[in-house]
């Protein structure tokens, strides 16, 4: 669940009330897979916590995973492409073999890749606002894939 406040104090106050209505049904929510986040320089000393227990902050460059996606508060898709990068070698790791075998035809090996890995890298990209410099690199990723697939040499600098 989420819980969106315009204060530190203010979400102490939602999480006691939302974890107490929780609790009267029978539901409970451990402390310490709770995590806040703010748009607040990180250097903000406030803090909230489930009874005695505080509550892990995420910095706003790190962010926090929710839903597949890693989501962050400084305005960039830093945290998200390196996690998109790590499940699309993820998945050609898992389908190397198949990806590899140079018994199968080109056009299916690309097929592969594209509904496997290609589809691990890019799946969000298009709530995603990205520098030129994460363009340059996603497309040095994707080449990367299809070099090691083809079992191509590394490019000279």
């Amino acid at each position: 669940f989420w819980l969106v406040a315009k204060s530190a104090g203010e979400l102490q106050l939602m999480a006691e009330t939302w974890l107490d209505m929780l609790t009267i049904e029978g539901w409970f929510v451990p402390a310490d897979e709770a995590v806040w986040a703010t748009t607040a320089p990180d250097s903000t000393d406030d803090t909230v916590a489930i009874g005695t227990q505080q509550i892990k902050r995420a910095l706003r460059h790190e962010g926090f995973k929710c839903l597949g996606v890693q989501i962050t508060f400084d305005g960039r898709q830093t945290a998200e492409l390196r996690l998109r990068e790590k499940r699309a070698w993820r998945a050609f790791h898992a389908n190397k073999g198949l990806l590899c075998a140079k018994g199968v035809s080109m056009k299916k090996r690309f097929g592969l890749l594209d509904s496997l890995a290609s589809r691990s890298h890019f799946w969000g990209c298009s709530s995603w606002t990205i520098t030129r410099r994460q363009l340059k690199h996603l497309r040095c990723m994707q080449n990367k894939l299809e070099r090691r697939m083809l079992k191509l040499p590394k490019p000279p600098e």
